[in-house]
């Protein structure tokens, strides 16, 4: 009986020693979206959160209720795509579904139909639906429609009141930020800019027509998304309008890009380009298809310039509201960055820490470190070594749960 009880209690102290998580990853390769060296370690998992990342030899006799066996593998942060629009022009519960598959684990919808993706993400929060992460702007305020953009998923406004009662309307429906569009009349804007940093919410989306990039970017914007809403704010500006695209892309290489990456850069004004919207255009562009090459190319250029300026990257595809698909898009505007001048390690980080960063969530998610909600993607190939590995996927941990089998 003695026997029994001591055998007992070095059972109980074996357990004490090294508790049962939900999850181990072991001997893998972390590229933790600090930007430091990668470096070999065995992550251990449990409800939900990264609760320690040891030394491969020190977690040899862990007890978990599933182990990974991280060997020759790397593991990257759950990626983010800032752009999407769930439901837009159709509503399908598949592209949640998609995205977790190709390692995106959160997403900003930039303007849907009402109360869709808000029930959604309630949901997936709840545990009662699978999907990544939701953040949303709600509806998308744009300045009174026109015969081509009478769309459900826009909020259209005149006046400064009607523009600050649109703010309200989405701050009351839960919005995380505010999208705008390109034909908000100035002072429409402004008093979106106004009411929403009253309510605590981000400015995101094109430049109106009528404010200069620059102009965007003193008066509060937080976000700038595409580089055609850039190309636009160009064309569209009252002082000195470039007259062609080539002319300015020479003023965006020139003087003009300067000031406008430096007022970026100095106000930290994020910048997602949306360069993979490009990629289809240049598919379908028959005896076009030189030039329109060169004007992505062009635009690589800008951004990667723009980088080298010090303004802070995103990545953001545009997906829903074009024919572009979930999930793999995201990986293809990493290559894109890369080939705009990113560093991988840099290009990840747009893509992760950036956009957690920018949305007030980096003590959350964004890198792997101990506390860290455990969003992370599995690879059987090294994202450093060829960007384009991120799509060597092997399993994605989602909320702390492996989705790989």
């Amino acid at each position: 009986m003695k026997s029994l009880l001591i055998l007992f209690a070095l059972v109980l102290l074996g357990c004490s020693a090294s508790p049962r998580v939900d999850l181990v990853v072991t001997n893998v390769l972390l590229v933790d979206g600090t930007g430091g060296e990668p470096w070999v370690g065995t992550v251990l998992i449990d409800k939900g959160l990264i609760v320690q990342i040891l030394d491969p030899q020190e977690a040899e006799n862990l007890s978990a209720r599933k182990r990974i066996d991280g060997t020759g593998h790397t593991l990257i942060p759950g990626l983010w795509d800032v752009h999407v629009h769930l439901a837009a022009e159709t509503a399908s519960p598949a592209a949640l579904d998609s995205l977790l598959e190709h390692g995106v684990t959160t997403v900003r919808d930039n303007g849907s139909v009402e109360g869709i993706v808000s029930r959604w993400s309630q949901e997936i929060e709840e545990g009662v639906r699978q999907g990544p992460r939701i953040l949303y702007a709600g509806k998308i305020i744009n300045g009174p429609p026109d015969s081509s953009d009478e769309t459900p998923w826009h909020r259209f406004v005149d006046t400064p009141e009607e523009a600050k009662a649109a703010v309200d309307e989405m701050q009351s429906a839960g919005a995380h930020v505010i999208k705008v569009h390109r034909r908000l009349g100035r002072e429409a804007y402004e008093a979106v800019l106004a009411e929403a940093e009253a309510l605590g919410l981000k400015v995101v989306g094109h430049v109106p027509l009528g404010v200069s990039n620059t102009e965007a970017c003193e008066l509060g914007q937080a976000e700038v998304t595409h580089m055609a809403a850039v190309i636009e704010a160009m064309l569209g500006r009252s002082q000195d309008p470039p007259e062609s695209i080539v002319e300015v892309f020479a003023h965006l290489k020139g003087e003009d890009g300067s000031a406008i990456s430096k007022c970026f850069a100095e106000n930290q004004v994020y910048f997602s380009p949306n360069l993979v919207m490009y990629l289809p255009i240049i598919e379908s562009a028959g005896d076009m298809r030189a030039m329109t090459e060169n004007l992505l190319a062009a635009m690589q250029t800008v951004v990667g310039q723009w980088h080298a300026a010090g303004v802070p990257m995103l990545v953001g595809t545009d997906a829903g509201a074009t024919d572009l698909k979930f999930g793999s898009t995201v990986h293809q505007e990493l290559e894109l960055l890369v080939g705009s001048g990113l560093t991988p390690s840099e290009a990840l980080q747009a893509a992760t820490v950036n956009a957690a960063r920018f949305h007030g969530l980096q003590d959350e998610v964004g890198t792997i470190e101990v506390g860290k909600r455990a969003d992370l993607v599995l690879l059987s190939a090294n994202p450093l070594e060829d960007i384009r590995n991120t799509l060597q996927i092997a399993g994605v941990i989602h909320r702390g749960v492996w989705l790989g089998d």
